[in-house]
């Protein structure tokens, strides 16, 4: 790493880091070790250097606080839900299922699952639906829910506790008749 006379850039590979350190040159030869090819590391702050290693501090702070609101934003957003409509058993886990299709066609169904602290996408599901007549919201909304739901039942998968379909009154019956059949009952609709 070298910079230039002109402007301060560097004109090859860099690590500047925070705070001086005593094993400079082994970090150094560590990483060119590890990318192969040279690095150097710099823990004097001049000009170019020390405006990067403030903007890189302010951002790792920034994110690490906006990481925690948005934590914080779930739980409280979910408690809220738990107040506004007074749930016997509070909700902590939600799955929601949708429907797309092009013009009819490639229909699937996607589920989303949301906890305390946000998006669970490792729970996250894609069905492709067959066998249901090109543009049946209502039985692709049926065929995913029940392959999720019995799927669940047969590993004892994770139940959740309040179950959202986008649709209207029709997908929301086809949800109600499947959770039936399938005697999930711990589920709300």
């Amino acid at each position: 790493y070298y910079l230039t006379k002109e402007n301060r850039v560097p004109s090859l590979h860099a690590v500047v880091l925070a705070n001086p350190i005593t094993e400079k040159q082994w970090l150094a030869d560590a990483l060119g070790e590890l990318f192969s090819f040279s690095i150097k590391v710099i823990d004097r702050k001049l000009g170019m250097c020390r405006v990067w290693s403030e903007v890189a501090i302010k951002n790792a702070k920034s994110a690490s606080l906006q990481a925690s609101l948005v934590e914080q934003d779930y739980a409280v957003k979910l408690k809220a839900l738990n107040d506004a409509f007074s749930f016997s058993v509070r909700v902590s886990r939600i799955e929601c299922f949708d429907v797309s299709h092009t013009q009819g066609q490639s229909t699937v169904a996607s589920c989303v699952v949301f906890d305390e602290n946000g998006p669970v996408k490792s729970a996250y599901r894609r069905f492709t639906i067959r066998g249901v007549t090109p543009g049946d919201d209502y039985a692709a909304m049926a065929q995913a829910l029940r392959r999720h739901y019995r799927h669940l039942k047969k590993t004892d998968g994770v139940l959740p506790d309040l179950l959202l379909v986008d649709g209207g009154v029709g997908q929301l019956g086809r949800a109600a008749e499947v959770l039936d059949e399938l005697q999930v009952s711990a589920v709300r609709l």
